[in-house]
């Protein structure tokens, strides 16, 4: 994971952040204890050296003065550019710290992400392979939605969820403030048009100093499990498309349906059937055939209909 996937991506992901003049921030976070590396373009075999495990399986404790690896924490890359900062010259070791880049640390906005997480119980574990399939059928109607405006995506696998990654590029005189903007307002839209109750568009991933899971390392949410399995976080890098102004290809936000005053989200938690797959539709309807529902649910039915098969209850 790390040669195949990280060192490539990262090889494009500094380069992009210093085109900017600014540097790239790699992040590691172990039970909430952070520590951080800045690098620039001829740092990727200084991170990918300090990356690698170090044991065949990962090691339960960190020795004093060493960092976890990837499989012993999860690791972020900064989606903007960092500003150079000479208290963290780059190619610097990864160092334990509480003075990680913040969202006025960022010169540009380059990426727009949507990053869809399906819905757990207990939220603190990794995903099931079933409920990884709804954060699934979510990325891809959301990539549908871009495609059909012209915005192509690349599709990463964050190991419990996906991203969908398209280069954005700001309209001349545009800042970070106003891509960040633009971005939290996408990101609602998208979730009141297709999150469903089985997995999310994460609506709090707009600000300038996000971070997201280090694409080639171990994603390690809660403890490693047959059902819940730690997995490896992927992307193609030949699937990322070209820039494009992602805000203005997509058009401005729907406004709140007035007839009701309800927003979009919440439609979408009372309407859970609205952007079903074909494949959910097709197992609702011989799920359906299959259960005497009268039977089971009697007087509690009215008769009628509500939405894709779904049955109207007192």
């Amino acid at each position: 994971g790390l040669e195949q996937v990280t060192r490539p991506f990262l090889a494009l992901l500094t380069a992009l952040h210093a085109s900017f003049g600014g540097v790239t921030e790699i992040r590691i976070i172990r039970q909430r204890v952070i520590w951080a590396a800045r690098i620039g373009t001829g740092d990727i075999d200084t991170i990918i050296a300090a990356l690698m495990p170090v044991a065949d399986h990962p090691r339960h404790e960190i020795p004093h003065g060493d960092h976890p690896r990837s499989g012993e924490g999860n690791i972020y890359f900064t989606l903007g550019a960092v500003r150079p900062d000479g208290d963290w010259p780059t190619g610097a070791p990864v160092r334990r710290t509480k003075s990680a880049a913040k969202n006025d640390d960022i010169l540009e906005y380059p990426w727009a992400v949507v990053d869809v997480d399906p819905e757990r119980s207990p939220k603190d574990r990794s995903a099931s392979d079933l409920e990884k399939a709804e954060a699934l059928a979510v990325a891809q109607a959301v990539a549908a939605e871009f495609a059909s405006h012209g915005v192509h995506v690349a599709r990463a696998d964050s190991g419990n969820g996906y991203h969908l990654l398209a280069r954005h590029v700001s309209a001349p005189g545009g800042t970070v403030k106003q891509a960040a903007g633009a971005m939290k307002a996408l990101l609602h839209r998208l979730h009141g048009r297709f999150s469903s109750l089985g997995a999310k568009v994460d609506v709090t991933t707009h600000n300038p100093g996000r971070i997201m899971k280090l694409y080639g390392t171990v994603a390690t949410k809660g403890v490693d499990t047959e059902t819940a399995p730690h997995r490896l976080s992927w992307l193609d890098i030949a699937a990322i498309p070209p820039p494009i102004d992602v805000f203005a290809a997509l058009g401005e936000p729907e406004p709140p349906d007035k007839r009701s005053g309800t927003k979009g989200a919440d439609r979408a938690k009372t309407q859970p059937w609205n952007h079903e797959t074909p494949n959910q539709q097709a197992w609702r309807a011989s799920a359906l055939s299959a259960l005497d529902l009268h039977l089971v649910y009697g007087e509690w039915l009215t008769g009628k209909a509500n939405g894709n098969g779904w049955l109207e209850c007192r």
